[in-house]
């Protein structure tokens, strides 16, 4: 398993669980708060994933704090392994 290079490193899997929430309501919701903070959606979520998402009522957040003074990154996915290429191709760009 490739970790991004991290400081620090936050796995939630099923974050809208805990809330009670449905699996659309926790999207449109996480949406809604990366747009507010200038994400367009597709960049939020990527739509293929969203799909998948919304499809197994599954979502894994990877979120990490790369080894510089500021700054994080975040990956949302449906599974964990998708949560890793993308935190991956992140870090590569």
């Amino acid at each position: 398993m490739k970790l991004p290079t991290h400081i620090c490193l936050y796995l939630n899997h099923n974050p809208h669980r805990g809330n009670s929430e449905t699996i659309e309501r926790w999207v449109r919701n996480y949406l809604a708060h990366e747009a507010a903070h200038g994400t367009p959606p597709e960049e939020a979520i990527h739509p293929d994933d969203r799909a998948a998402i919304l499809a197994s009522g599954e979502v894994w957040v990877l979120s990490w704090c790369p080894e510089t003074p500021v700054g994080s990154c975040e990956v949302v996915a449906a599974t964990l392994e998708r949560a890793l290429e993308l935190a991956s191709d992140d870090e590569a760009s």
